[in-house]
Parts: C-alpha cells; sequence; structure tokens
C-alpha cells in the first residue's frame, strides 16, 4: 500500500499517540473515516450514496439546509 506522505504522517502519529503498529492505526482510521461503528451505513441506490440513519437521528430537511445557508 503506498500512501501520501501527510496520509502516513497522520497514521503515523496516531499509531504512536495510540501504541499501536502502524498497520493497526491505519485500520483503525480507515474504519473510522468509512463510519464503522457510528451507526452510520451507507449504500449505493442507482448513482446516489444514501445514508441510513440509525433510529431517533434527527431529520435534515429543506428548511434546515435553507436556513444553515442563510446563515453563512
Amino acid at each position: 500500500m503506498t500512501l501520501d506522505s501527510d496520509a502516513m504522517q497522520l497514521a503515523r502519529a496516531y499509531a504512536r499517540a495510540h501504541s499501536l503498529r502502524l498497520g493497526q492505526a491505519v485500520s483503525l482510521l480507515v474504519r473510522r473515516g468509512a463510519g464503522a461503528g457510528s451507526g452510520v451505513r451507507a449504500r449505493k441506490a442507482g448513482t446516489l450514496v444514501v445514508f441510513d440513519l440509525p433510529s431517533g437521528a434527527k431529520r435534515v430537511g429543506v428548511e434546515d439546509v435553507q436556513h444553515a445557508l442563510e446563515s453563512e
């Protein structure tokens, strides 16, 4: 596996900080980035990526997005 130099530096720092081997650190960081263990699953629906949220998660609607854009 070849990583960009900045990604390698981050992985090495994470490994040192958590007393892990480099491979373990990379595995954990990849899983975290993919959302493993977060309760959020992603799946393909045609050309779109759809996120299945855990029950009870707050839904974000059009009004929420409009409000966020207006408050920037």
